[in-house]
């Protein structure tokens, strides 16, 4: 149970909103259970005046009228009752509904970047959209229906009882075979329902990847593929819809069979009785009406329950969620220097993203505070993977990275992360105005500091162009940029936060070599007294760097000046006469 303390704190923080529900509940029950009464002993004083039972000492139609106006003003008093519970518990799940997400999204936000490589973002989706509005119906219409049925059962019963208990006992037989059949079946609501929901995941998983990658599935010319892998995951969201709506049939099944037996015996008995008058015709009426009472809360209770059971499978996979811990597990509360200088140093670091497979192995370097640095190597040689653990997003063995002789795991997150400007080889930009992109970092930076940012980058000689400039829209993560616009934008967001350790994953491989020179002259000196990484595969932007550190296969084998190593003809001598023979091919007509 320790699974839902999270929901049961959101419940208790907005209990305001569901005690006021519930209040009026016994108020719309009492009056529901009263108004037959009422009609009963009015038909009781029809029969007995046509009769001549009374005496003449009935007025009918005064008693009538009376009785006309007292059901209506409690019909009207129980709709306002039932109206006062419907309105106060959806507002109180409303709000859970609101909270749970944000709780939601706040867990996620917190999260290391490694459980966004494990978890597909369709799924994480599902889980915010459709597994938080099954838990709002569980605790808004099924709580609701089902504190009705608790008290409308014990009194209804208890009042059938003093009316006749051998037909209230005829009851009991079909009854208990309801409460049986939903006992049964519970479990495999449950299991059917979680069906559901992680077909639904995958469903939605495949469709965020196919509007993601929709230009790359036209330019290969997938999309009957793509669409034929929907249509089969489609097929199997609608079988388990299927086979969930097979079990709820069957339970509506067996309560309507329930039901129409009752009926059936309180017509058989309870006429019996009549005739024998042993029950009067009101009372018969009360009886039919009461049991109509037990069985819609019954009827309603096998869609209550599945409710719950869906509700159910829909907190478990949140709380999948909420049970995951950040893998980067930094220190809190004042940080420890005023501003970070951006010494670096690697002390026999060995990190892999899966266990047993490592990427860099007994990494020792140290980077000088206000050194340039480029970092070359070949593909999946590791340099990517050391400049996220340099901004910290994943986590490394203790005391083997420290910032300014301080190990990275004692340094507060957020603080350090303002320190630190990062632009990765994926860049990522809102849909949102360009202006807007570049302020990311830094919401509060005036519009001078944003547009020097751009002049940095040389985006400004492009915002220059586009109609609206810097508060152009461009597109969902800014599709209509080109690739060396993406890319510059990026840099102007990590500029602007004047960091004092700029990382570039080669975040200029899209611009062309005129404006990469612009680009590098100012970048000189912007990070005059600041540490600055250059990964890139481009070695023409590294060669002013005040050190070049080779990488391969996850080990520093070569750091020196591009002369020095050029000489030495290692890994770095190679990549760049390679480079040269490309640049040369690149050349000809």
């Amino acid at each position: 149970m320790s699974r839902f303390r999270r929901l049961g704190r959101l419940l208790r923080h907005h209990r305001r909103w569901f005690l006021a529900g519930l209040i009026c509940v016994p108020g719309a029950v009492t009056l529901e259970l009263w108004i037959p009464r009422l009609l009963g002993k009015g038909i009781d004083d029809v029969e007995r005046v046509s009769r001549g039972d009374d005496g003449g000492t009935i007025d009918i139609g005064d008693r009538l009228f009376t009785l006309f106006v007292v059901v209506v003003g409690l019909t009207a008093l129980k709709s306002a009752f039932r109206f006062g519970m419907r309105y106060w518990q959806n507002v109180g799940c409303r709000v859970v509904e609101e909270e749970l997400r944000h709780d939601l999204l706040a867990h996620l936000e917190s999260l290391s970047a490694g459980y966004f490589d494990r978890n597909r973002t369709g799924d994480l989706l599902s889980r915010a959209t459709a597994d938080i509005e099954a838990i709002r119906m569980a605790i808004g219409p099924g709580l609701m229906y089902l504190v009705n049925t608790l008290l409308v059962l014990p009194f209804a019963l208890a009042y059938l009882l003093s009316l006749d208990a051998t037909l209230t006992l005829a009851l009991s037989v079909p009854l208990a075979a309801i409460a049986l059949t939903v006992r049964l079946l519970g479990p495999r609501l449950y299991r059917r329902s979680r069906a559901v929901q992680d077909r639904a995941a995958d469903l939605s998983a495949r469709a965020v990847d196919g509007f993601q990658g929709v230009r790359v599935i036209q330019a290969f010319n997938r999309e009957q593929s793509e669409v034929d892998a929907f249509g089969m995951l489609s097929r199997d969201y609608a079988h388990s819809q299927l086979e969930l709506a097979k079990t709820r049939g069957w339970l509506q099944v067996f309560l309507g069979a329930g039901r129409r037996v009752c009926i059936l015996a309180i017509l058989m008995i309870g006429g019996w009785a009549v005739m024998r008058d042993r029950l009067s015709l009101g009372d018969f009426f009360v009886f039919i009406q009461y049991t109509e009472m037990l069985f819609f809360p019954l009827m309603a209770f096998g869609w209550v329950l599945g409710l719950f059971q869906r509700g159910r499978a829909a907190w478990d996979r949140l709380d999948e969620v909420f049970t995951a811990t950040p893998e980067v597990c930094a220190a809190t509360g004042e940080p420890p220097l005023p501003r970070l200088s951006g010494d670096i140093r690697f002390d026999g670091l060995t990190f892999g993203y899966e266990p047993d497979c490592p990427v860099l192995r007994d990494l020792d370097l140290h980077i000088h505070a206000g050194e340039t640095v480029g970092i070359v190597g070949r593909t999946g040689s590791g340099k990517s993977t050391l400049a996220r653990l340099i901004a910290h997003l994943y986590p490394v063995p203790a005391g083997s990275l420290r910032l300014d002789d301080l190990p990275i795991e004692e340094l507060p997150l957020a603080w350090l992360r303002h320190q630190i400007g990062f632009v990765p080889q994926e860049t990522f930009l809102l849909s949102d105005t360009i202006e807007a992109n570049i302020r990311f970092g830094r919401p509060d930076a005036t519009d001078e500091a944003v547009r020097w940012a751009a002049r940095v980058s040389q985006i400004d000689r492009d915002i220059v162009d586009f109609k609206d400039g810097y508060e152009q829209m461009i597109g969902e993560r800014g599709v209509t940029l080109s690739g060396g616009q993406r890319q510059r934008t990026a840099l102007s967001r990590a500029v602007l936060m004047e960091p004092s350790i700029l990382i570039l994953d080669d975040s200029l491989a899209s611009v062309d070599a005129d404006t990469e020179e612009r680009i590098l002259h100012e970048l000189r000196e912007v990070m005059r007294d600041r540490t600055c990484l250059f990964i890139s595969h481009r070695l023409s932007a590294l060669r002013d760097a005040d050190r070049l550190l080779v990488l391969d296969e996850g080990r520093l084998v070569e750091q020196g000046c591009h002369a020095d190593l050029v000489a030495l003809g290692g890994v770095y001598a190679r990549l760049f006469h390679q480079h040269e023979l490309e640049q040369q091919l690149e050349d000809l007509p």
